[in-house]
């Protein structure tokens, strides 16, 4: 389009009718090239972290379970124990990072929380680590395999 006018080269244009449907945008997909839950941030089932080279995923799955899965390995190698109960992974902004069930019971926790703007990393290494906002490790998954279970 120029100055208003349309300009057709090679064919002919149509333009949809008002009745015309007009198709959804495609659903947004569940964010898997990050290694970071950022402070009020969440996972809901099926979404999942990816560590830096890509060997580790950590999934929250469809049945509630948080997993920790060695994609080179093909084996998981650390979880929550919450299946059956599926709901919400946050990382809320007081630093805690807990699991809720789909009626916002608390399922498990890593126990940080008074630690404003604190992040989850999940690192090249597998470890999964609760970050303060000045970069001191709060929680990781080597040092404390199960959290807390309220």
């Amino acid at each position: 389009m120029i100055n208003g006018a349309l300009a057709l080269y090679g064919g002919a244009a149509s333009t949809p009718s008002p009745s015309t449907p007009v198709p959804a945008p495609a659903p947004a997909p569940a964010p898997v090239t990050r290694n970071t839950l950022d402070p009020g941030a969440r996972l809901t089932p099926g979404q999942s972290l990816i560590s830096p080279g890509g060997q580790f995923r950590l999934v929250y799955q469809g049945d509630g379970n948080l997993v920790l899965y060695d994609d080179v390995q093909h084996a998981p190698v650390w979880w929550t124990g919450t299946s059956g109960r599926a709901g919400v992974v946050g990382m809320q902004v007081d630093g805690n990072l807990v699991i809720y069930d789909a009626s916002i019971t608390p399922l498990w926790m890593s126990g940080t929380a008074a630690n404003t703007n604190s992040r989850l990393v999940l690192q090249a290494d597998g470890n999964v680590v609760v970050y303060s906002a000045d970069g001191r490790a709060l929680w990781d998954r080597f040092s404390n395999p199960a959290g807390f279970v309220p």
